[in-house]
C-alpha cells in the first residue's frame, strides 16, 4: 500500500490517489466510503458516480420552476459586481438558470452532456448555444466569458481542478465564477452516518478551507461565500414543495410541511449536521 493510502472499512477498497486539490497523499478515513485529505480537507467518496442517470426531465422541470428565486439570486450576484455580457452555465440541466440569465440581459450559453436535458435547455432558451461535451474537450478560445456558473456540479466532476483551470482559462480577465456545492465541516458518529446517506452519487465535497486551496492552486480570488446547513436547506419551504418520484418521500415532505415548530427543530438539530451548501463568487486573478 503506497504512502498515505487508506482502506475503506466496509468495502476493502483502497484510496491510492493524490488529492485533486492540494496534491497530498495523506487521507483520513471518516466513515464508510468517505475519506478526508489531511492537506486541504477535501472529502472524497469511494464509489462510482451514477449522476448521469439523473431524474426524469419532467420532474426536473417542475422542480426548477420552484427554484426560480434561487436562480434569480445568482443573476443578482453577477449584477452586483457590475458584470454583463456572455454567461455560460456548466451543467445547465433544463435551462432554467439560462432563461433567467437571458431575461436579465446577459447572452446565455450552456453546457449539458445529458441528451434529454440538452434538448430541454434548447427549448427553454431558443437560439442559445448549448454544448454537449465536457468543457475541457471543447477547445474554446481564451477569455471568452464574462460569467460562468457551476451550480451543484462540482461534486460530480472526476477532476474539479481540471475543470476549474479550464473555466479560468475561458473567463475574461476579472471574470466571475458563481459556484454552489456541498461542504462538510465535521460532526459526530450520528452526523457521519447521515452524511454518507446524503452524499448519494456524489464524488467529493469541500471541507473547511478547501475552496480557498482550490482558488490558490487554480488562480481565483474568493469575493464572497455563504454557508447554509443541510437541514435548513433541505427543509426549506421551496425544497419541501419540490416534486419527487418516490411516494415515501412525497409523504414525508407533506408531513414536514405541516409540522409545527419546524424552525425550532432546525435550530436544535443544525449543530449535529456537518453538511451544508456553499454559495460562492470567485474572480479570475
Amino acid at each position: 500500500m503506497p504512502e498515505g493510502a487508506t482502506t475503506d472499512s466496509s468495502t476493502g477498497a483502497t484510496l491510492e490517489t493524490r488529492c485533486d486539490c492540494c496534491g497530498g497523499s495523506e487521507w483520513t478515513h471518516v466513515y464508510r466510503t468517505v475519506h478526508r485529505c489531511e492537506g486541504c480537507n477535501l472529502h472524497v467518496a469511494l464509489h462510482q458516480d451514477r449522476s448521469d442517470q439523473g431524474a426524469p426531465v419532467e420532474v426536473l422541470h417542475r422542480g426548477m420552476e420552484l427554484r426560480r428565486p434561487e436562480f434569480d439570486a445568482y443573476v443578482e450576484l453577477a449584477e452586483r459586481y457590475g458584470t454583463r455580457g456572455l454567461w455560460m452555465d456548466v451543467g445547465c440541466g433544463t435551462g432554467a438558470l439560462l432563461a433567467c440569465v437571458a431575461e436579465r440581459g446577459f447572452t446565455p450559453e450552456g453546457l449539458e452532456v445529458t441528451d434529454a436535458r440538452e434538448g430541454a435547455s434548447l427549448a427553454a432558451v431558443p437560439g442559445a448555444r448549448i454544448h454537449s461535451r465536457p468543457l475541457e474537450e471543447l477547445g474554446l478560445p481564451d477569455g471568452t466569458y464574462d460569467v460562468i456558473s457551476l451550480i451543484n456540479v462540482f461534486s460530480h466532476l472526476p477532476s474539479p481542478s481540471l475543470v476549474l483551470a479550464e473555466i479560468r482559462r475561458v473567463l475574461k480577465e476579472g471574470g466571475l465564477l458563481i459556484l454552489r456545492t456541498g461542504e462538510i465541516r465535521g460532526g459526530g458518529p450520528i452526523a457521519r452516518r447521515g452524511m454518507v446517506r446524503t452524499l448519494g452519487d456524489e464524488n467529493q465535497w469541500l471541507g473547511t478551507g478547501t475552496l480557498e486551496a482550490y482558488g490558490r492552486r487554480v488562480g481565483f480570488q474568493i469575493e464572497e461565500r455563504s454557508f447554509t446547513p443541510y437541514l435548513e436547506w433541505v427543509l426549506s419551504p421551496e425544497r419541501l414543495r419540490m416534486p419527487s418520484a418516490s411516494p415515501r418521500i412525497r409523504l414525508a415532505k407533506g408531513l414536514l410541511r405541516s409540522l409545527p415548530g419546524r424552525q425550532l427543530m432546525l435550530q436544535a438539530l443544525g449543530p449535529l449536521t456537518p453538511m451544508g451548501s456553499v454559495r460562492a463568487v470567485l474572480r479570475k486573478v
